[in-house]
Parts: C-alpha cells; sequence; structure tokens
C-alpha cells in the first residue's frame, strides 16, 4: 500500500512538472504572471525580467510602447500563446516613464 502511494505522488509531481514546462514553452509568462511583474515597473526593469523587446515606439513623447513576440499566453483560453504582447509605459508622479497597462494582440 504504502509502495502504492509513493508511486501516486511521484507521478503526481511529475505530472505538475510537465505542466509547469509545458505552460513555459508556450509563452514564457501567463498574462497575470507578467502584468504583476510588470505593472509599475520602468523600462529597464521590464527589459531586465523579460528581455529586450522586439520593438520599442518612442514617437508619442506622453508614453512609450514596449512590443513583445510570443512571450504571454492566456491561462483563461488553454494557454493560447499571446502573438504580440504590448507594454504601455506612462510618465508617473515623478516623472518617470512606468507600466501602466497592456494590449494582447
Amino acid at each position: 500500500m504504502m509502495m502504492i502511494l509513493s508511486k501516486l505522488k511521484k507521478a503526481v509531481l511529475l505530472f505538475c512538472l510537465l505542466i509547469v514546462i509545458a505552460a513555459c514553452a508556450k509563452g514564457g509568462a501567463s498574462r497575470g504572471q507578467f502584468q504583476g511583474y510588470a505593472l509599475e515597473k520602468t523600462e529597464a526593469e521590464i527589459v531586465d525580467k523579460f528581455g529586450k523587446p522586439a520593438e520599442v515606439d518612442t514617437k508619442n513623447p506622453t508614453r512609450i510602447v514596449l512590443t513583445y513576440h510570443k512571450r504571454t499566453f492566456d491561462a483563461d483560453n488553454n494557454d493560447t500563446v499571446d502573438p504580440t504582447t504590448r507594454v504601455i509605459l506612462e510618465k508617473n508622479k515623478e516623472g518617470k516613464f512606468v507600466c501602466t497597462s497592456f494590449e494582447y494582440l
């Protein structure tokens, strides 16, 4: 009986590990994880955590848009990878650009 429980525990642990690995392989971070980290962070902090974006749009002097490709996935939609994730940075009270919102395309 103890041997069966031990094998069952190992199987459950392996299954959980495979789910985590599969999720990471699909797009890096869930939308919630990405947002939880990036919100109110500076461009440098976001780039340090998630890597260099595919594009950086600084044409608008009041905001910066970082564009990432296939870095996030939608956990509420069968872990579908987001082709494009845009991170919007706007000036805070101190005048520093920080993340204020996201767009998933």
